[in-house]
């Protein structure tokens, strides 16, 4: 086997595999031999039909298998001999496949960039230093009385806090656009569902009111057609609720999941699960400082195949979201073309952090033992469910080796982040965790 390889481009290569005759001849003759054992003409016996007839009948279809077979056995080998890590399937050129003659084919790909990783130790990092108090405490509470408060209806004008029952219509220039109806729409006032500044608009109104609110959608709205536009809702009001909350109490305690130790035993639950999230948060800040400084330190091209692979999954993972509220994607009129330039950009942050956190593993040889592996499968299925069923949804991970190699491939992240936080240069800021939580939320929006 003769392997020639061409560049045709930073990332991209031709792969040109010539196949001797002698080894399109072995495999011709081998695959010939067995149809004629097995194939049932008419007027010949079983496994007595002439070579030629067999050639005749089916030598179009014997070559295209050889070829495909040959392909199979000879590319990845080529691969390995020219040190060729390519990002996806290749475009094949294939010749034709003929007696005594060399077969030769054309594999066109792109390979992976090599990355030396700059930059990655002594980071600057600030660390937030959070405090759980008692008024922290106390809102978590606030919104349980919320979420179990009995709504009744109403002639006094919203407040925040109130329930909406309404319909509306927005437009832009005079313009209906998609998705913007709707009829007998919940909406809890103060509950940050729709576009900034939508809600506080609606405080005042009484049932049986119109009301016109004006509203800008986002820069970076997921629909760059309404992105940076302003629109205004037509909205009917139908019904204003205020809320009737109960009161903090053993009764409340139990409907929160409480079932014995009353309001005291929820208040200490609820301070556990603070420190929790407040812990996972820091630790999410830390891993988003970093981030951005390896991706500052390292502007890397990338392969377009690589970067469009990416963009699939995040599309795809959108629409998901979108099925999860009960939103068909398809109804949208989202043109493909508009989502996929929207996540062009974190498309090629995620492969080149990707990228970066392989050559520091590789670099640095940071690996994770299976104690690692069981912890994190341990975190994740405990975020869920306890006891029997968490056993039973561990087994079935176990079980499922895709799902491991994801939960593997999260620790092994776990610690390159630990690692290069301990080399790191890390400063200590003192915040409340309401001011943690906005932070975060502000840096995920």
């Amino acid at each position: 086997m003769q392997v020639t390889v061409e560049e045709k481009g930073a990332f991209d290569r031709d792969v040109i595999i010539t196949v001797p005759a002698e080894q399109v001849n072995a495999m011709l003759d081998a695959e010939l031999s067995k149809l004629a054992m097995q194939a049932k003409l008419p007027g010949f016996r079983p496994g007595r039909v002439p070579r030629k007839v067999i050639e005749q009948r089916f030598g179009h279809a014997v070559k295209n298998d050889v070829a495909e077979r040959l392909f199979q056995t000879t590319y990845p080998q080529a691969l390995s001999e020219q040190s060729l890590r390519p990002v996806g399937m290749p475009t094949l050129k294939v010749g034709d496949v003929t007696k005594d003659a060399d077969f030769t084919y054309t594999a066109s790909i792109q390979i992976f960039p090599t990355i030396e990783p700059q930059g990655y130790t002594g980071l600057k990092l600030t660390r937030a230093n959070v405090e759980i108090g008692g008024e922290d405490v106390e809102r978590v509470i606030q919104k349980i009385q919320q979420h179990h408060a009995e709504y009744q209806p109403s002639e006094e004008a919203a407040e925040m806090g109130d329930q909406v029952r309404m319909s509306f219509s927005g437009s832009i220039d005079g313009e209906l656009f998609p998705g913007g109806q709707a009829d007998d729409y919940v909406l809890d006032l103060g509950s940050n569902r729709f576009i900034p500044g939508f809600e506080e608009q609606l405080v005042g109104v009484k049932a049986g009111e119109e009301k016109d609110v004006t509203v800008s959608f986002p820069a970076d709205y997921h629909s760059q057609e309404l992105a940076g536009k302003e629109a205004v809702f037509k909205c009917g009001i139908k019904e204003v609720k205020k809320a009737n909350m109960p009161a903090v109490d053993d009764e409340l305690a139990k409907k929160a999941g409480i079932a014995d130790g009353g309001v005291e035993k929820l208040r200490e639950e609820i301070e556990k699960r603070l420190k929790q999230d407040a812990q996972q948060t820091i630790q999410n800040d830390l891993k988003q400082q970093i981030m951005r400084q390896l991706l500052e330190a390292n502007p890397v091209d990338l392969p377009s195949q690589l970067v469009e692979q990416e963009i699939d999954g995040l599309v795809e993972g959108m629409k998901a979201q979108y099925k999860q509220q009960g939103i068909d994607p398809d109804q949208l009129n989202i043109p493909e073309e508009e989502m996929r330039a929207e996540f062009q950009d974190k498309g090629r942050e995620r492969v080149t952090l990707g990228l970066l956190m392989g050559s520091i593993t590789r670099k640095e040889e940071l690996k994770v033992d299976d104690a690692a592996i069981e912890a994190r499968l341990d975190a994740l299925v405990s975020s869920y469910v306890q006891g029997e069923q968490a056993e039973q949804i561990k087994k079935m991970f176990r079980e499922d080796p895709k799902r491991m190699e994801e939960i593997q491939g999260g620790a092994l992240e776990e610690k390159v982040i630990d690692w290069l936080i301990k080399q790191a240069e890390v400063s200590d800021e003192s915040l409340s965790f309401e001011a943690l939580m906005e932070r975060q939320e502000g840096q995920s929006a």
